[in-house]
């Protein structure tokens, strides 16, 4: 994990009042109690790491990594982080385990180049410009994107997600519309000609090399 020298590292407490507020802005009644609760795993008493919090105006050089494995700051372990304002990360939000990870607010802007998900709760306030691929995975996990999204695709596949403003992407929700519509078609079949059960490694594999995986008619959100 990168360290931050302009961070500072808060309890639970005083995360949870910080982001009541500026989460009410977009959810409200339980479903903001859920997701400050079960996403961000703040009730959890038993956790006693903190929440990093950083200033607006952030860069971070390199990869974002939202792994518990990863996640210490000057030898203390958190639990998420909260930008309070824009975030600029200069690589890719790397979240490799399927089954959870320190969650990431962003209350402004987030620029990234890729984002790559698994079990993480993810929620962006302001407007996510990423100049390349969101692709999320697996039910543990939780994607936010309430000020707009700019970004070659968004893929989901079995998460939950909410988008809310004007999309600038291609947009494929696994499960929901046509993969053979989208991505080309020999990430679809075998040589056998059986259709691949999971797409998740061969995806993460090419989105990380840069290698093409949408067809070139594949339909796209437009503002």
């Amino acid at each position: 994990m990168t360290m931050f020298s302009t961070a500072t590292l808060v309890s639970t407490e005083d995360a949870r009042s910080r982001l009541t507020p500026a989460l009410a802005q977009h959810m409200r009644g339980a479903d903001l109690e859920v997701m400050l609760d079960r996403e961000l795993m703040l009730d959890d008493a038993t956790d006693r790491s903190g929440v990093l919090v950083l200033p607006g105006g952030v860069a971070i050089d390199g990869d974002l990594l939202l792994d518990f494995e990863t996640a210490i700051h000057r030898g203390q372990g958190f639990r998420g982080i909260v930008a309070l304002g824009a975030l600029e990360v200069r690589g890719d939000i790397l979240n490799t385990n399927c089954d959870g990870g320190p969650f990431l607010v962003v209350l402004g802007p987030l620029t990234v180049r890729h984002i790559i998900k698994g079990g993480a709760a993810v929620a962006v306030a302001g407007p996510l410009a990423s100049s390349g691929t969101i692709y999320c995975a697996y039910n543990h996990g939780s994607f936010r994107a309430w000020g707009g999204l700019k970004a070659e695709a968004i893929i989901v596949d079995d998460h939950l997600f909410e988008l809310a403003g004007p999309i600038d992407a291609i947009r494929l929700v696994l499960g929901e519309e046509d993969p053979f519509a989208y991505l080309l078609p020999e990430l679809l079949w075998e040589e056998e000609g059986v259709p691949m059960d999971d797409l998740g490694d061969e995806l993460i594999a090419r989105i990380k090399a840069g290698v093409p995986i949408f067809r070139t008619d594949a339909p796209r959100s437009v503002p």
